[in-house]
């Protein structure tokens, strides 16, 4: 008997608020629906804090949120290995595109950037798959064994906007027009 809910949207991306809603949908849909592995993963890149009981167990405090990381952790795509001339070498996890949005957890001080070039086998390429190990541009001092997080994916969000822009929402409408000589024309909707 449920006739309405909220899905948290604020202050989020479109395209996260686009996804999320095609999630619910689905569930209301489909019976016994479980969100599949690529749809729970496209909700972590879009946005993602990690998760908590929140208020469902009666939690209070920092019980209720990441206290190290209380913003966008993305997902984890790789490790790096070393920093040289500019340029940090990398194992990647996950796949790694031009473009996307990355962060760096270091223990004084996170920082993240966008992935502006990409080397591998030093050739520069516009994507570093699954298990490359490959350099990125970052002109910052990072530590060995730092993780790297994909905070943002130009490829799902591209997939995404581009779902929701091709949708086109057609409601009727009833309209009546008057009109004759003597009277101004009206049109009522």
């Amino acid at each position: 008997n449920v006739a309405s809910f909220k899905i948290e949207g604020r202050m989020k991306k479109s395209e996260y608020v686009g996804h999320i809603t095609s999630i619910y949908r689905k569930a209301m849909d489909l019976k016994d629906y479980k969100v599949s592995e690529k749809d729970l993963h496209k909700a972590k890149v879009l946005f993602h804090r990690g998760y908590s009981d929140g208020w469902m167990y009666h939690k209070k405090g920092s019980a209720l949120y990441n206290p190290h990381r209380p913003n966008h952790i993305g997902i984890e795509v790789g490790k790096v290995l070393f920093t040289k001339n500019g340029n940090i070498r990398v194992k990647l996890f996950e796949d790694l595109n031009q473009g996307d949005g990355v962060r760096i957890l270091m223990e004084e001080e996170d920082f993240g950037f966008k992935v502006n070039r990409i080397y591998k086998n030093g050739l520069l390429v516009n994507k570093g798959l699954k298990n490359d190990v490959v350099d990125i541009e970052c002109h910052s001092f990072v530590k060995a064994n730092s993780t790297l997080l994909k905070t943002s994916d130009i490829q799902v969000e591209k997939e995404i906007r581009t779902h929701y822009e091709s949708i086109q929402r057609r409601v009727k409408v009833d309209m009546q027009l008057y009109a004759s000589a003597d009277a101004p024309m009206y049109l009522t909707i």
